[in-house]
């Protein structure tokens, strides 16, 4: 029995119409049923009742795809495996990560990342203080909000992913709650939070010497441990905050979030790893979430 054969038969009895079910499988209609005949003949089984609406599974054709499922998942688990090794896939990559880096794209990249090579184990290691260069060289692969690309010495490999868009997190009952967009200039006089202050390579520091530029200096800064806690500071009424968008599910209830239209504030995602470390599969990972995000092979 060809697996092929059992692949044909599960998109069949998945579709039950012979017509679609060959289009899906780029083949013609009379290839596809040709197939299944031989399939049941090798069987000695019917596998299907067919009628002029589509088709059915036989009580046969129900016990073959119960067998059927979890050894062709097997099966495809095994091909990705042997994929990845062929390609020096495995190992262990450990990867430290910022909480305002695991927006939805990256994470969706992971998950497929993750499915595509079993034989690769990922290591998360959350960082919550500010991010310095010198912790590039104690992992494998940095996940960072910090634009350090222009510094960057031979030994690390750095490539910006994406640009997230930044929303600004007021207050409750605050007086530009009823705009359904801010400009960086409309925060004159405002009490301005900012996670990790003195990190001038981060972008809450980034974007708070933005502001100052727009307001003219007429804008007062509270530095904050963490993004954590300067979300509570603005739930409580201390000041507004610049957030990247995928913080909008981290906001407390009170809080609300307004987009901001000047396109100089933005929340950059970066990559970083490591060259000293001779580790096949970091390398990997980095290259794919390069050809992911950049296109680049």
């Amino acid at each position: 029995m060809r697996t092929e054969r059992l692949e044909e038969f599960r998109m069949l009895a998945q579709i039950q119409n012979y017509s679609r079910t060959a289009e899906r499988l780029f083949i013609s209609q009379s290839i596809l049923s040709r197939h299944i005949k031989e399939l049941e003949q090798e069987l000695g089984v019917t596998l299907f009742f067919r009628d002029t609406h589509g088709v059915a599974l036989t009580d046969e054709g129900k016990y073959l795809l119960k067998w059927a499922e979890p050894f062709l998942e097997k099966t495809d688990r095994v091909l990705s495996a042997l994929t990845g090794s062929r390609e020096g896939a495995e190992g262990n990559v450990r990867i430290f990560y910022s909480e305002q880096v695991l927006n939805t794209a990256v994470l969706t990249f992971i998950h497929s990342f993750m499915e595509t090579y079993p034989t690769i184990s990922l290591e998360f290691i959350p960082q919550f203080q500010m991010f310095k260069r010198e912790q590039f060289y104690s992992t494998d692969i940095t996940l960072s909000p910090c634009d350090y690309l222009d510094t960057l010495l031979s030994d690390i490999q750095g490539t910006l992913l994406t640009m997230q868009e930044p929303l600004l997190a007021i207050p409750p009952y605050h007086h530009l709650g009823d705009q359904q967009q801010i400009h960086l200039e409309d925060l004159k006089g405002e009490s301005l939070i900012v996670p990790f202050a003195d990190d001038l390579f981060g972008p809450f520091a980034q974007n708070a010497l933005c502001v100052n530029r727009y307001c003219h200096g007429d804008i007062r800064r509270i530095s904050a441990e963490n993004p954590t806690a300067a979300l509570l500071q603005v739930e409580l009424g201390q000041g507004v905050m610049l957030i990247p968008h995928h913080f909008i599910y981290r906001v407390y209830p009170h809080t609300r979030t307004i987009p901001v239209a000047d396109p100089e504030c933005r929340f950059p995602i970066l990559a970083y790893r490591n060259c000293l470390v001779d580790n096949p599969a970091a390398r990997l990972f980095y290259e794919k979430m390069n050809e992911e995000f950049n296109g680049a092979t």
